[in-house]
């Protein structure tokens, strides 16, 4: 199986999207669904 190595970028531009730890949450159970190990 092949590592993948991912780095996570969130911002928030106008008031109705996401807050940062909502995307963040987000990324992070996507990354973890998939195996991928995050970089800081």
């Amino acid at each position: 199986m092949k590592m993948f190595r991912v780095g996570l970028y969130a911002r928030v531009s106008t008031n109705h999207q996401q807050t940062l730890a909502t995307q963040n949450r987000a990324m992070r159970e996507n990354a973890a669904r998939r195996g991928w190990t995050i970089a800081l």
